[in-house]
């Protein structure tokens, strides 16, 4: 059996109706870089992946990142 690729992988989680963070992306996926793999997904599957800040909390107080997620309507 082969390993489908991060792509893929993002794609299908985002498709379930899952929100997905750079931080979450290398935990979740082992990606270092999401922002790569969402501009593959919106290429690959013909999808517009929709962006929003999002503060979340660290060690160094709060930090604001960036969450991505495909709007209801879209799918």
């Amino acid at each position: 059996m082969t390993k489908e690729s991060q792509t893929k992988q993002i794609f299908d989680y985002l498709m379930g109706g899952s929100r997905l963070t750079g931080l979450e992306a290398l935990q979740i996926f082992g990606t270092i870089k999401c922002s790569n793999r969402i501009f593959e997904v919106e290429r690959d599957y013909g999808l517009r992946v929709e962006r929003e800040w999002k503060e979340v909390n660290s060690a160094h107080g709060k930090k604001r990142v960036i969450e991505y997620y495909i709007k209801r309507n879209e799918l």
